[in-house]
């Protein structure tokens, strides 16, 4: 446990507000391993790990899909226990953060 501590300490964790939306922008627009971490009471964090080739769009698809979520149509698709958790406590008791930049280059 103490390990999982100190890999999340060292992230640079994005407040979000509301509706859904980073607080500050992202660095960069490449492929990445990113967190969302949820403080949904005093003693329930939750934790959404994700990839994305275009972390900016992947963001955007995340808050769009959630606000969509209630719509049938929008179910089949996306992470539906994360997008339950922000309809349910709001998008505002979560921080994203990267965990690693990806370079396909090399």
């Amino acid at each position: 446990m103490k390990k999982n501590k100190i890999i999340l300490n060292g992230i640079d964790w994005i407040e979000i507000d509301k509706e859904g939306y980073l607080k500050k922008p992202l660095k960069y627009n490449e492929a990445a391993i990113y967190i969302y971490m949820g403080k949904l009471s005093k003693d329930n964090v939750s934790y959404y790990v994700g990839s994305s080739i275009k972390l900016n769009c992947r963001v955007i698809s995340h808050r769009t899909l959630s606000v969509k979520w209630e719509r049938k149509e929008y179910q089949k698709i996306g992470s539906p226990i994360f997008y339950r958790s922000t309809l349910k406590y709001g998008w505002d008791k979560f921080k994203f953060g990267v965990l690693e930049y990806l370079d396909f280059s090399k």
